[in-house]
């Protein structure tokens, strides 16, 4: 049997992890603090039977990413002082250094692990996943409804989209993801529209509905459900989900955004009307977490991950 290996230690990759040791496979896991951790060798004649932690690439059919932090510059916490920053500056821009350093060889090390097996996801998934104006063109270009939305750094424009839609409530997305949505008002952006020239930001139109998380994996829906929540941003405050089967139009809508974004597995996050049976995309994730929506339902995706990584591996 190949090995199967696991990027990152969330409880999403324990769950998995735990599933996979039932099935008799059990999981490496690979670049958890590296290059504190693992050993990686490549060499120009034998590029595909390089070695991570002795393990030839090519003994890899399947490799689960639950974790990206090897593949991303680190968060800034706090900014430090001018004082602080000529003191730490040299240091900090050496720390960046080996941090790219990092992000080239574990990407290549995840794409040349593809060649010969399957990761899920594919590492051009999540480019999508953190280029959100992409991925939202991208799902309206095809077809797939989508709130209207505005992004940039040019406060008219926003102005001008808020006047028009004519309501006081907008949501604030993270153009990365790496932030949680929230309301916004036109008052706040007014107030605080200086921000804009230090990032850019993304301002959507509140859709009304209620709050659907759909799981896909290998092509079709294994699980569904209402999210009940009390925040605004329905990930971040879960206290029940219910079960319920989407849609034929809205099954069909949350396929092909999984098919055009090649995520093999994905929780799409969907706003639903059931009065007007309108329904719109709000984003495809990678990678999905699904720890909460699995104890509260019991519908075992983890399981499932885990004997599609099984029976697909080379």
């Amino acid at each position: 049997m190949s090995e199967i290996g696991i990027v990152g230690e969330d409880a999403e990759a324990l769950m998995v992890a735990a599933r996979l040791n039932e099935r008799g496979a059990k999981p490496l896991f690979f670049f958890k603090d590296f290059p504190r951790s693992n050993k990686v060798s490549l060499t120009e004649s034998e590029i595909l039977t390089g070695h991570l932690d002795g393990i030839p690439l090519n003994n890899i059919g399947a490799l689960l990413i639950r974790n990206h932090n090897a593949l991303a510059l680190p968060q800034v916490v706090s900014m430090p002082s001018p004082k602080q920053w000529k003191k730490i500056r040299d240091r900090h821009q050496e720390y960046l250094h080996a941090r790219l350093e990092i992000m080239s060889l574990v990407s290549s090390m995840i794409r040349l692990i593809r060649w010969n097996g399957i990761t899920v996801n594919t590492l051009e998934s999540l480019d999508y996943h953190w280029q959100k104006p992409y991925q939202l063109a991208l799902l309206k270009e095809n077809g797939i409804p989508v709130p209207e939305f505005v992004c940039g750094n040019d406060s008219k424009m926003f102005l001008a989209f808020m006047s028009q839609k004519g309501r006081r409530e907008f949501v604030y997305k993270s153009l990365s993801g790496i932030g949680n949505a929230v309301l916004t008002t036109r008052e706040y952006f007014e107030m605080h529209q200086r921000s804009l020239k230090f990032e850019p930001v993304l301002i959507q139109d509140l859709v009304k509905g209620k709050n659907l998380r759909i799981y896909i994996l290998d092509g079709r829906v294994i699980a569904a459900g209402e999210i009940v929540h009390k925040r605004f941003d329905s990930g971040t405050d879960i206290r029940a989900i219910v079960p319920l089967e989407p849609p034929k139009a809205m099954k069909r809508a949350v396929l092909k955004a999984a098919r055009l974004l090649d995520m093999t597995f994905t929780g799409v996050d969907v706003v639903y009307n059931e009065e007007t049976g309108e329904f719109h995309i709000l984003e495809c994730n990678d990678p999905a977490g699904f720890a909460p929506f699995e104890r509260l339902t019991n519908v075992p995706i983890a399981r499932m991950l885990a004997d599609f990584l099984v029976d697909n591996a080379s």
